[in-house]
Parts: structure tokens; sequence; C-alpha cells
């Protein structure tokens, strides 16, 4: 989770190594979201 997710380095970082930024501020629904599609790809092993 990050503040500063329109951070050209960051988002260059995460993408790179496959994480997934949540961008404060979050309500509720974006983390079910995020966890769901986490659990999601390491169901399917891309996580």
């Amino acid at each position: 989770m990050s503040g500063d997710v329109l951070n050209p380095d960051l988002r260059g970082f995460a993408t790179q190594r496959g994480i997934r930024l949540l961008a404060k501020p979050f309500d509720i629904e974006a983390v079910i979201r995020i966890v769901n599609e986490a659990l999601e790809a390491n169901k399917k092993g891309d996580a």
C-alpha cells in the first residue's frame, strides 16, 4: 500500500517485481478486490 502510486520509480519497481499496489486512500471493497486477485493468482501459480 502506498500514498505515492503516481511515482514512476515506485510503479517501475513494483511492476518489475510483480508487486500489486493499493493506493491510499482506499475503501474496504478495494482491499477485498486486491486480496481476491492475489488469492486467485496464487491458485494459478502467478503469485
